[in-house]
């Protein structure tokens, strides 16, 4: 499935350029993507920004995190992926 919106002036990237795994994930959080990830940012789910990388990563230890379900967005040269991932 491909597909690329724009929501309030950001531009989504298509779903098949970035993918994380695995989900749920334990330890650390696989990014991969067809572009150059600019930052990678990890919201919990009442919007509280827990950590925030700008490097072209592609894999994020998140052991420190709680157990629970955060929101993922991904920066790359084509946009921004957003995607929930949960924490066990």
């Amino acid at each position: 499935m491909s597909i690329s919106y724009t929501t309030t002036g950001t531009t989504t990237t298509k779903l098949d350029e970035v993918k994380l795994y695995p989900n749920p994930v334990i330890n650390s959080l696989v990014v991969s993507s067809k572009n150059a990830v600019k930052k990678i940012e990890i919201f919990s789910m009442t919007g509280v920004l827990f950590r925030s990388e700008i490097s072209n990563l592609n894999t994020i230890d998140v052991s420190n995190l709680s157990k629970g379900s955060y929101l993922v967005n991904v920066f790359t040269e084509s946009g921004v992926y957003k995607q929930m991932v949960l924490i066990k």
